[in-house]
């Protein structure tokens, strides 16, 4: 039986039990890279080993950018949604048809920018 405690729900121990203290070697390149990906991360060294060995979920948190142009992406999507909805009920008219071309371009000018973004 493990000596590490975890709840009825299991999920990672509770923070208690993160005291027990383990000595792991590695050479010079491989702690500079440990570090230089966890602080791309976001995470401490300890986390980032922590949650490597135990093959948890590691994300690169999105950029500033990255946020701006999903908002972007998120609003065109709603008006393409109110647009489709209106289409299907039957009340078209020439405005909603001028709206729907806006959004048109507004998808291509994102997809635009967001290759441009993109690594290369």
């Amino acid at each position: 039986m493990s000596s590490v405690s975890t709840d009825a729900r299991g999920g990672r121990p509770r923070k208690s039990a993160l005291r027990s203290k383990k000595n792991v070697y590695f050479d010079d390149f491989e702690w500079e890279r440990i570090d230089e990906t966890a602080a791309r991360v976001g995470l401490s060294r300890s986390g980032f080993i922590r949650r490597a060995v135990l093959r948890m979920d590691i994300r690169v948190p999105p950029s500033q950018l990255d946020r701006e142009a999903l908002r972007e992406v998120s609003a065109v999507g709603n008006l393409l949604n109110q647009l489709t909805r209106a289409v299907h009920a039957g009340h078209v008219d020439r405005a909603l048809e001028e709206d729907l071309r806006h959004a048109i371009r507004l998808v291509t000018a994102l997809v635009e920018r967001i290759t441009r973004m993109a690594p290369k």
